[in-house]
């Protein structure tokens, strides 16, 4: 099935936080847009939970930060790194001149379905769920006009001027466009998963990070919780998940002690996500009629997203 376009048309491809914005924005300003999205819904666990000064600077300037923020979220000020040696405070949020003098933690999907609620008013945006792109248009000069995907109703060919990847680390957009990425070595993946906050835990304790003699451990507030991240060497998931919870409960437990009366209900490795840690760049983000951004582009580790 063919699609035509309006001579001023995107595609964006990616419904994260990028790709959404960039939508919004776009659509916002009358250029017609739409965003391709190959999961049905937004509820996938940790991934970039935060929301910096400068972000919900932007979002005031848009009207959208007012509403945004009454949503359920934990206003973190402190970035805190513990070490053998002592702890080092590498941000203080409340020092900046904004009313927005921390960072907003909240989960992603409710951030997205905010912003896609808000940008579904606005006449030029398309939002389409369960669109999976499998083929980029190109014209004889090899300039791309539009991309092919398969939803439940089938294949499309959607013509656009612009196509702009801003579909993540693994991106489909830049494997179809040959455009290659360099890894720059990460070292180690993260194994998420979730404690309760109690009323006595350290109000201090916003965005720290714990470092052992070869692990560490990540922590981000929550309104009712923490999301902790443990540190695995890179490729070595499967030999964490033979030796079971309990290491991950001992390496917590010692380096984190107010966390130790919670740390067993930490029973399965079911409890926990996986992230895959990658920090790799591209050369080129863009070739004649298609542009690449966020992780597509560059991608980075969970640790400097949050401290940027």
């Amino acid at each position: 099935m063919n699609e035509s376009s309006s001579t001023e048309s995107c595609v964006v491809v990616g419904a994260g936080p990028a790709g959404m914005m960039l939508a919004y924005l776009l659509a916002r300003s009358g250029v017609e847009v739409t965003l391709l999205e190959s999961h049905r819904d937004f509820d996938r666990d940790f991934r970039g939970d935060s929301l910096h000064p400068y972000t919900l600077e932007l979002l005031d300037a848009l009207g959208l930060a007012e509403r945004l923020l009454e949503l359920p979220h934990f206003p973190a000020r402190l970035f805190r790194l513990h070490t053998p040696h002592g702890t080092l405070t590498t941000a203080d949020y409340g020092k900046l001149r904004t009313r927005f003098n921390y960072v907003a933690l909240m989960p992603q999907a409710r951030f997205l379905d905010f912003l896609a609620a808000e940008a579904a008013w606005l006449p030029a945006f398309t939002l389409r769920m369960g669109a999976k792109v499998n083929g980029l248009v190109q014209d004889e000069a090899g300039r791309v006009t539009g991309v092919r995907f398969r939803d439940e109703l089938g294949e499309h060919e959607r013509a656009s001027s612009l196509v702009i990847g801003a579909d993540g680390r693994f991106s489909k957009v830049r494997r179809l466009a040959e455009i290659p990425a360099h890894p720059l070595g990460a070292s180690s993946d993260l194994l998420w998963f979730r404690l309760p906050r109690h009323d006595d835990d350290p109000p201090e304790a916003d965005v720290d990070l714990y470092f052992g003699s070869d692990h560490y451990v990540g922590l981000l507030g929550g309104p009712t919780d923490w999301q902790v991240g443990y540190a695995l060497p890179k490729g070595d998931y499967a030999v964490a998940r033979a030796a079971g919870p309990a290491p991950i409960r001992d390496f917590v437990a010692g380096h984190v002690p107010w966390l130790a009366d919670r740390v067993h209900l930490l029973r399965d490795f079911a409890q926990t996500t996986l992230l895959s840690v990658d920090i790799a760049r591209v050369d080129t983000w863009h070739r004649p009629g298609l542009l690449l951004i966020g992780d597509a582009a560059h991608v980075i580790p969970p640790w400097a997203a949050t401290a940027s």
